[in-house]
């Protein structure tokens, strides 16, 4: 089929949200007539969110994520939007998809929110499904819903009853942002990797990969029609001499994909350098013989793609100034857009939403795709060398205490289990809406309960949970730590901030402080056990290492070592007295309260690459890599040369979590494969 008959369109809505990481701005550009074309006028749409992120829509209605809420605007008349309906409250929504009547919101680390907006003047929440990792991109054709997750890849949820969604699959790609599904494929646009990859969906319960194709820059958006694909890519460029790469991956790429396991690109169209670390939002939707490309501070571009091989630019817009931290000002980043007859919308970070009256564009077709066929399930393999316990949710993570260990099992609730050289025996089932993490310290059972927030039992002889108190501060409760013979916890969100509760008394806990330092908190990556009698530690993502001090009344800084140390992959533990950091394939070894800079710290080799959340047990050492999927034990007897067990290496087909330990045996929680407990430790 010639390039210039290509058929149907398929559009993924793509946007991305503020990071508490650094932000490192660089100027934007004024806009180039010549290059780009006129710059088209914008107006605010008045009664609006403040601040807005992603956007579709679907017969005669613009769905918009603004201010934690969804809001549903009636454009029968594309020009004058009225608002039909809203409905809250979505935090951190991100991107939007609807098939049908039901609305599917990707909400970062709240997961999935699905909305019935059958009345779009009282849409109402049905469901929030805790996915595996942060969800990030959405996309949803009848039944099933696509959510791109990161260094995770995309997990495929069943929405067939929205009330009740159920988890099918979870399929890695290199870094996740976007997806799309065209007719039994998904397309994903991957981040950092700067590539679409693409996945073989007639099986929804086992994705797999068929393509995988570089793009100029870092990826994100996409939208399909026939057998041309365009993407979106943003931040540094990919090809060409490595002094010219920086803040030059800005561009749309236009790719042929009729061959789909051999794309080719066309032609790239490039927009003006510049870099926002936090802002990466990159758009794209078609309409007719034009692309619309969203471009985040550079703005929206109008590009002409009636000849692929050339195209051309014929129009551009800019959203209204906003404080820029490098100081002065720049234009707001466009978060989202959507195609109306004559009319395009825009969402704005810090601005709201906006349109433009562009003649030209058109709204193009819904996507004609055969919809994803959902296959029985096929019962599970079992796993070589382990006891497996189905707890009847994903196993999240899992706390021992002698014999005995309790399980975090989402929605399943938190299983009591024993476990001995013959297995794992059920002991009792304490029901909760979800539960994420628990912790067993002092005698008691900490549970991060999400939404309900943080709970505090005693354990019965019998198994049961008694419960002494909880405290909900607001974000959802997902991972807790509880250090031995202090009066704190500590609560992740998994978003900027560490939340420390005293609770000396479970039934009065209260919030005594918080700390937030650079970058997100993805991840395990707290230490709770006392160094020198008095200090915890945390890793923050790409953010440095924080001391704390829990001598006193309450939790204070005591160092902090701000520099681009570790991702959310790489964990912290306390080994003989000092801090283990697994640190870019090495590990480093500090003594309590250590400052940096960390050029001036040891780094040690375990003969091999070394990575993830450890977890020590005596001399040995657990690490748990969860996008990787591994699991790894090493012995640290000799803790400056340790040495990797080849016979204790897995490779898993779920997501591990913290690795526990019961009489040397590694207890793996792995997601909705369960409990693992190792048969023989060797």
């Amino acid at each position: 089929m010639r390039l210039g008959t290509l058929l149907t369109i398929g559009i993924a809505v793509t946007a991305s949200l503020l990071s508490s990481a650094p932000v490192e701005d660089t100027a934007v550009a004024a806009p180039d007539a010549a290059k780009y074309g006129p710059l088209y006028p914008i107006r605010k749409i008045e009664g609006g969110p403040a601040r807005a992120t992603g956007m579709v829509i679907r017969g005669e209605y613009l769905y918009a994520l603004g201010d934690g809420m969804l809001w549903i605007y009636d454009i029968s008349k594309p020009n004058s939007p009225r608002l039909a309906g809203r409905t809250g409250t979505f935090p951190e929504g991100r991107q939007i998809a609807v098939s049908g009547n039901v609305a599917c919101i990707a909400a970062r680390s709240h997961g999935l929110f699905l909305v019935d907006v059958s009345n779009p003047s009282e849409p109402k929440r049905l469901s929030r499904f805790a996915t595996v990792e942060l969800a990030t991109g959405v996309d949803a054709v009848e039944s099933v819903c696509f959510v791109a997750e990161r260094q995770y890849g995309v997990e495929c949820i069943d929405i067939t009853d929205p009330e009740k969604p159920l988890f099918l699959s979870l399929t890695r790609t290199p870094e996740a942002q976007s997806v799309i599904y065209n007719s039994g494929r998904i397309f994903v646009g991957d981040w950092a990797a700067g590539q679409i990859t693409i996945l073989d969906a007639s099986n929804v319960r086992a994705p797999r990969q068929i393509a995988a194709h570089p793009l100029s820059g870092y990826g994100d958006g996409l939208a399909i029609r026939g057998l041309l694909c365009l993407a979106a890519t943003g931040h540094h460029a990919k090809t060409g001499p490595e002094e010219t790469r920086k803040n030059n991956g800005h561009s749309l790429n236009l790719i042929d994909i009729s061959n789909v396991r051999k794309p080719q690109t066309i032609s790239t169209f490039h927009f003006p350098p510049f870099f926002s670390r936090g802002n990466d939002f990159w758009t794209v939707r078609l309409s007719d013989k034009i692309a619309v490309a969203a471009d985040s501070h550079n703005g929206v571009f109008l590009v002409d793609i009636s000849d692929p091989r050339h195209p051309k630019g014929v129009g551009q817009l800019q959203l209204p100034q906003v404080a820029s931290p490098a100081g002065g000002s720049r234009p707001d980043a466009v978060s989202g857009i959507a195609v109306a007859d004559g009319v395009l919308y825009l969402s704005g970070v810090r601005s709201g939403l906006f349109l433009a009256e562009v003649p030209a564009l058109r709204r193009e077709p819904e996507l004609n795709s055969t919809p994803p066929e959902i296959p029985p399930p096929v019962p599970a393999k079992p796993i070589p060398g382990f006891f497996v316990y189905d707890a009847g949710g994903p196993v999240r993570s899992v706390t021992v205490h002698g014999d005995l260990a309790w399980i975090a099992a989402g929605p399943a609730g938190i299983h009591t289990v024993r476990f001995s050289e013959r297995g794992i025996q059920p002991v009792a089932v304490h029901p909760v809406p979800e539960a994420y993490d628990v912790k067993y310290s002092d005698g008691l059972l900490y549970a991060a309960e999400g939404a309900a927030g943080v709970a505090v039992y005693r354990p019965e002889e019998s198994g049961r949970l008694t419960l002494l108190g909880r405290y909900s501060f607001g974000p959802l409760a997902q991972l807790i730590w509880k250090p031995e013979g202090t009066r704190f916890a500590t609560v992740s969100a998994r978003t900027g901030r560490l939340y420390f509760l005293d609770v000396s008394d479970p039934a009065r806990m209260t919030k005594v402080f918080q700390h937030q330092q650079l970058g997100l908190l993805y991840g395990d990556l707290f230490c709770d056990k006392l160094l020198g009698g008095r200090y915890v530690a945390n890793n923050w993502h790409s953010g440095g290492l924080a001391w704390y001090d829990l001598s006193g009344e309450k939790p204070i800084p005591a160092n902090c070592v701000v520099e681009r140390l570790n991702a959310h992959m790489d964990g912290i533990a306390a080994i003989n007295g000092k801090l283990l950091m697994i640190n870019h394939g090495k590990y480093v070894l500090l003594e309590p309260n250590q400052p940096g800079p960390s050029q001036e710290w040891k780094r040690f080799s375990a003969g091999e690459r070394i990575s993830g959340v450890p977890t020590v047990n005596g001399t040995l050492v657990a690490t748990s890599h969860r996008s990787n999927r591994e699991v790894r034990v090493y012995d640290f007897s000799n803790p400056e040369a340790a040495k990797p067990l080849r016979n204790r290496s897995w490779q898993f087909p779920d997501v591990p979590g913290t690795v526990a330990f019961w009489q040397g045996h590694v207890v793996i929680p792995l997601s909705y494969r369960g409990l693992l407990l190792e048969k023989a430790s060797r």
